[in-house]
């Protein structure tokens, strides 16, 4: 019997992840657990990658039904806080979750925001106890940055192709499946 998809909705972390501040005293980035009203801002980073064939589009309504799944990365300057990354951690068994959604404003690029929401989302992996994170991506060389490695697709358990992947209308047709092992 296939195991069901669960999706966990998961509170803050007690300690955000601060970045260097770009201009000194005047701003700061860090990463935290999405939070309601974040909604819209998550879901237009999401479509700016998704018009690129990078992400799979998600609907602000689509993104507040699941808003404990995701991180996000902000930047506060002169008391205006900015989101600039975001990605998700969908829980499918105690040992396999997939992270989902990640994406960068363009402006943000190459600073280390991505990969700040990818280790917030392994470190929320971690604290659950799943054995493994799985994803599907067309940029695998910055996944590679982030220690995952490539795997094929039929290393996964069929359960999770046929419920995450085909199940939800998605392929892995043009997509490198990457893994990264948490234990």
């Amino acid at each position: 019997m296939p195991t069901a998809t669960r999706h966990i909705t998961t509170a803050p972390l007690a300690r955000p992840v601060t970045f260097n501040a770009p201009t000194p005293n005047t701003a700061h980035t860090r990463v935290r657990g999405a939070e309601p009203g974040d909604e819209h801002d998550i879901a237009a980073l999401i479509a700016a990658w998704s018009e690129q064939g990078l992400t799979l589009p998600r609907t602000a309504q689509q993104v507040v039904e699941c808003i404990g799944e995701f991180a996000v990365a902000e930047l506060n300057q002169h008391n205006h806080t900015r989101l600039l990354a975001c990605g998700s951690l969908s829980i499918f068994s105690p040992s396999i979750a997939e992270i989902r959604s990640v994406a960068v404003h363009p402006d943000a690029k190459g600073k280390g925001l991505g990969k700040g929401v990818v280790e917030r989302l392994v470190e929320e992996a971690q604290l659950l106890g799943v054995d493994r994170l799985v994803l599907l991506t067309r940029v695998p060389q910055f996944f590679r940055r982030c220690q995952f490695h490539d795997i094929d697709a039929n290393e996964l358990p069929s359960a999770f192709l046929q419920e995450a992947i085909a199940g939800r209308g998605r392929s892995i047709e043009g997509r490198a499946v990457m893994t990264r092992p948490l234990y």
